[in-house]
């Protein structure tokens, strides 16, 4: 397998496919009829069972990176393509891993697109930022520190519907190289407001 392993929280993605890295799974998912009403999208959870005995953390770093390769090499079908690994192994190790499909709708699906992630240090902390076709996060980190230490306090920004989502999405496309060079909350709020988008915090 190769050594390009996919870590914990990191997604790779192509027109027509999608591997998410969670800690104990990967998450493959079909993006052929992302976004489309009426559609189904199919998705598989692949993992280890009890009966494996090996090292689990080093098993899914092992068959993300197998996946990232089968994904850039298909022509077509890349969703089959990914899975026919996975299920050779079924067949030469039955039940030591685990292989579960189901369908979505194909609106609740986010489409392959364009992402905007990066993260910013400032002078109270720091800020993660993440935005999407269909969503879009902004992490307040603010660093209090006191007599005994310092600690850290989160708030986390999203999108009070869809629709602000997409709207915010396509400025931020347009405004990358701004977007990028925020450094607070200030900044997102700001343009959110301007744009009439509406957000919750928590």
């Amino acid at each position: 397998m190769s050594n390009a392993a996919l870590n914990i929280g990191q997604t790779f993605e192509t027109s027509t496919v999608r591997v998410h890295r969670y800690r104990t799974v990967l998450v493959v998912t079909d993006l052929t009829l992302a976004g489309k009403r009426g559609k189904k999208v199919r998705q598989a959870t692949i993992q280890t069972t009890f009966a494996y005995k090996g090292d689990e953390m080093a098993w899914l770093d092992r068959m993300g990176a197998a996946l990232i390769e089968r994904a850039k090499d298909a022509d077509a079908d890349a969703y089959g393509a990914i899975l026919a690994f996975p299920r050779d192994i079924l067949v030469d190790y039955p039940g030591e891993i685990s292989i579960s499909e189901k369908e979505l709708r194909g609106v609740d699906v986010e489409p392959a697109c364009e992402r905007i992630s990066f993260e910013a240090d400032n002078a109270n902390g720091s800020i993660r930022v993440r935005i999407s076709a269909h969503s879009f996060s902004v992490v307040r980190t603010v660093v209090h520190s006191g007599a005994k230490g310092s600690i850290k306090q989160d708030t986390l920004y999203s999108e009070r519907k869809k629709a602000d989502a997409v709207r915010f999405y396509r400025w931020a496309v347009e405004n990358a190289d701004i977007v990028r060079q925020a450094t607070t909350i200030d900044h997102f709020t700001a343009a959110w407001r301007s744009l009439g988008v509406d957000f919750d915090s928590h």
